[in-house]
């Protein structure tokens, strides 16, 4: 009995309750979703990358797996293996279905872990189970192979790092001795730096906060570079920009307006290398002089003394394990989320940044480390880096960074182009898309969580890394405008750190209320629109829209619903229990989707310009409002929600 007891009180025991019932539900419901618009084929990407390590001078990685490694499939891999025994009936897409969900629920525990550093173990749980139900994270952890786990990556490698940073700490707060040496190293005479090396450093940060502003905004400024030419009135000049522009462009007249803005498009990208360039030089030639010959030079013992007196700390540090393991998950974490998405070493910069503001220079071993060991397993994930790696990580990002892909994007009633969105498309998305408690809670939270920095009741540093985690990238996507779509599954990465604000909130109204029948009836309002509506949207929950935006039926045709096509397989099955003889199925987007669940007798087809079958069925789906072609037709088949249709399937007359 006192073990159980002692378990009980355990600060992890919610977590693990939560974990518990959310398993027993996945194995329950994790063949009810369909699969989405191109997880097959990133299975298929998964696959290559596995062969990439028994032949790594294959062509095929250089064709398919060029902008991101696949850490998730590779680890994946084994555990489909396993559920392949003990699941033999079950498609292998349900299988990795089940995969991604447990790969969520890693998350929902290292939310909850983190969410302890600054709240209540109460504040910790209601909040942990606020963001696990919203429906559109809970739908999307079932089908979306790429930025579900890009999530828990990044959200494992904040945690962990901050873990790495406590035991760091504690490496040199449990050695009187160490501190003792670290504050006469740190405290040392540091030489009489000249006038011109001053100012060398100060024109070597401005250089560098120049062309980082630039490489930020490099995507704006070529698309600014278009919109002038083209609105260059060549035949009348009026404007100082035609004028100038006529004064240079001799053939104008003569040449179609691309050639000029390719032209001068190249010009800025060749400004911006020899920047680039000219600030690495100057970054280079300062640190040696100010840095190299000060530090490494005059200061050369002093460290040696720091560095040993370091090792000898960790050497009589107790809790060697407890190090070992912060240390490996937080560089392992680190690694795959970059591998995963070129924004990955932001979570380091994230971490980082507290180890810096704590421990000072006595955080430059802990980033040595951490750094060396994060880059071994980020390259060990991505095998197309092994070969001209440099120059592949220098093409992925620019790739990244200028996505070449366009999307046509449906928001507010209108088609957007994903490269011309409206500065209001994120913060629209985020109000509409989560439950109407959560908007509250978020905003209740940046109050209280201000209120608290002010008042020195939480840790400065700490508190930083959800505002920069969430903020940095919200305004970059506001003011840069980048090309994204599919709402914001680009961005599910920052969502953790918004619901952050909701464990504060919650935590400072636990305090308030006394009642703990209050206190209860406050949690069923906090997390009933969420578990409502699962329940209500089931298997399409990531197609949820709040009240704030009138439901499902308030958004359609205004705002994308099922995107990723995942009710193709309950259209599939409809027509699988009804036809039994031979029919043509032609199918409008990815008919792979349909083939994937279609009895034998069906025969799938890509619609097109041609004559369709009298008889036959097609499939067309609500996004793009494609559901509206050929109304000649009448609807056989459908999957709708709250009265909308999702995808339907018409008979060809």
């Amino acid at each position: 009995m006192n073990k159980i007891q002692k378990f009980t009180h355990n600060r992890n025991f919610p977590i693990f309750f939560i974990l518990l019932f959310s398993l027993i539900l996945g194995f329950i419901i994790f063949q009810d979703f369909g699969a989405s618009w191109d997880e097959p084929n990133y299975y298929v990407y998964g696959e290559i990358t596995l062969k990439a390590y028994s032949n790594p001078l294959a062509g095929t990685i250089q064709s398919y797996v060029r902008h991101y490694g696949q850490p998730f499939f590779i680890l994946g891999e084994g555990v489909h293996t396993l559920l392949s025994f003990i699941f033999p009936q079950t498609l292998s897409i349900d299988i990795w279905h089940l995969i991604l969900y447990l790969t969520f629920l890693l998350e929902i525990f290292l939310f909850y872990k983190l969410a302890q550093r600054w709240v209540s173990i109460t504040a910790a749980t209601i909040s942990t189970l606020l963001f696990a139900s919203q429906p559109v994270l809970f739908g999307l952890s079932w089908f979306d192979p790429k930025d579900t786990p890009f999530m828990v990556f990044f959200l494992g490698s904040i945690y962990l790092g901050l873990v790495f940073y406590d035991q760091g700490s504690l490496v040199f707060r449990d050695q009187a001795k160490v501190k003792q040496k670290v504050d006469i190293f740190l405290n040392q005479k540091k030489g009489n730096n000249t006038k011109w090396k001053k100012i060398a450093f100060v024109f070597s940060i401005i250089l560098c906060v120049i062309s980082l502003l630039l490489v930020i905004s490099a995507g704006a400024i070529r698309k600014l570079i278009a919109k002038t030419i083209l609105s260059v009135n060549i035949n009348h000049p009026v404007s100082i920009i035609d004028k100038i522009f006529i004064k240079f462009a001799h053939h104008a007249q003569n040449l179609p307006l691309i050639n000029y803005i390719n032209k001068v498009t190249s010009v800025f990208n060749h400004i911006l290398t020899w920047l680039l360039a000219i600030t690495i030089l100057c970054l280079i030639v300062t640190i040696y002089f100010i840095w190299f010959q000060q530090f490494f030079k005059k200061q050369f013992h002093s460290l040696n003394n720091f560095l040993g007196e370091y090792v000898k700390s960790y050497t009589n540090y107790r809790q060697k394990k407890a190090f070992i393991f912060s240390l490996v998950g937080a560089c392992v974490f680190l690694g795959f989320a970059s591998a995963t998405r070129t924004v990955g070493p932001f979570a380091a910069l994230l971490v980082m940044w507290v180890w810096v503001i704590n421990l000072k220079k006595k955080s430059i071993p802990l980033i040595v480390v951490y750094g060396v060991i994060s880059f071994i397993v980020f390259f060990i994930s991505w095998p197309n880096l092994w070969q001209n790696t440099i120059a592949n990580i220098i093409h992925s990002i620019q790739t990244i960074t200028n996505f070449p892909e366009t999307h046509s994007i449906l928001f507010g009633g209108r088609f957007y182009d994903s490269r011309a969105l409206p500065a209001s498309y994120l913060p629209t998305l985020l109000v509409i898309t989560l439950t109407e408690p959560a908007i509250i809670l978020i905003l209740m939270g940046l109050v209280v969580t201000v209120y608290r920095f002010i008042k020195k009741e939480i840790s400065r540093s700490e508190i930083m890394v959800p505002f920069a985690w969430f903020f940095l990238p919200f305004f970059y996507v506001v003011i840069t405008r980048p090309n994204i779509y599919d709402n914001y599954r680009q961005l599910l990465f920052i969502i953790p750190g918004l619901f952050l604000f909701s464990a504060l909130s919650i935590d400072f109204i636990c305090q308030k209320m006394k009642s703990h029948w209050i206190n209860m009836l406050v949690i069923v309002v906090i997390l009933f629109p969420g578990f409502l509506a699962n329940v209500q949207l089931h298997p399409y929950e990531y197609s949820y829209y709040n009240t704030i935006a009138g439901g499902i039926q308030g958004v359609a045709y205004k705002y994308e619903l099922d995107l990723w096509l995942t009710c193709y397989k309950g259209l599939t099955q409809q027509i699988n229990a009804d036809e039994k003889g031979p029919v043509i199925v032609y199918v409008d987007y990815n008919p792979g989707l349909v083939q994937l669940y279609a009895n034998k007798n069906i025969t799938v087809m890509q619609t097109g310009d041609i004559i369709y079958t009298p008889g036959s069925l097609v499939v067309l789906p609500l996004r793009y409002d494609h559901e509206l072609f050929y109304p000649q037709y009448p609807i056989a088949y459908s999957v709708e929600r709250d009265g909308v249709d999702l995808c339907v399937a018409k008979r060809v007359r």
